[in-house]
């Protein structure tokens, strides 16, 4: 498998790996459902879903027990399709959303290892330009990077197996640390019946 022999090198040299950003992306040109391609959908699943997921497992099992996985998740994974944010966007929303949720299976396998589903913001790329999204205020490519730091530190630890953005105030997620583990917040889950 091509994945595994990607990582061949970083075994040879380093050993057992602490730390590794999953940033498996692609977006589908936005359009509406019946005009879609639907090979250019299914692409998004190769990349997001399957390519996210091979990368993932072969750091997990090349990592430290306790090693961190940090996989680059969307807005549109976490959005609630009732705020009109999906429409044009179904391939790279849903597949985005999968990766989300296997994560959260792979978590509850692999309790030691804290894995966590980043947004990065609205960071502008090639990807931005396809889905004509230029217009937007976008974040600078250093805010995930920072963000992704402090994400790995022990301060961070009470994020495992969350959802977060990374334009978010780190200071008032310490605050809220014990609300957001006492209520369970910052998932992917159906609540509130």
């Amino acid at each position: 498998m091509a994945v595994r022999e990607a990582f061949n090198p970083i075994e040879a040299v380093f050993g057992k790996i602490d730390v590794w950003v999953n940033n498996a992306g692609y977006q589908n040109v936005n359009q509406p459902i019946l005009d879609i391609d639907i090979n250019e959908w299914f692409k998004c699943f190769e990349i997001n879903v399957k390519g996210s997921f091979l990368f993932a497992l072969e750091f997990l099992r090349l990592s430290k027990p306790d090693a961190v996985l940090i996989i680059l998740s969307s807005i549109l994974a976490h959005y609630g399709v009732r705020q009109g944010h999906c429409t044009g966007h179904s391939g790279h929303s849903a597949s985005k959303t999968a990766i989300t949720k296997a994560m959260d299976i792979i978590q509850e396998e692999l309790p030691t290892v804290r894995i966590v589903n980043l947004h990065p913001g609205l960071i502008a790329r090639a990807m931005s330009a396809k889905i004509g999204n230029t217009a937007v205020s976008m974040d600078s490519v250093d805010l995930p990077a920072h963000f992704a730091v402090w994400l790995v530190s022990p301060e961070a630890e009470f994020l495992k197996s969350r959802l977060v953005w990374a334009n978010w105030d780190v200071e008032e997620m310490k605050t809220r640390k014990q609300e957001i583990l006492e209520k369970d917040l910052l998932r992917l889950e159906l609540t509130g019946i």
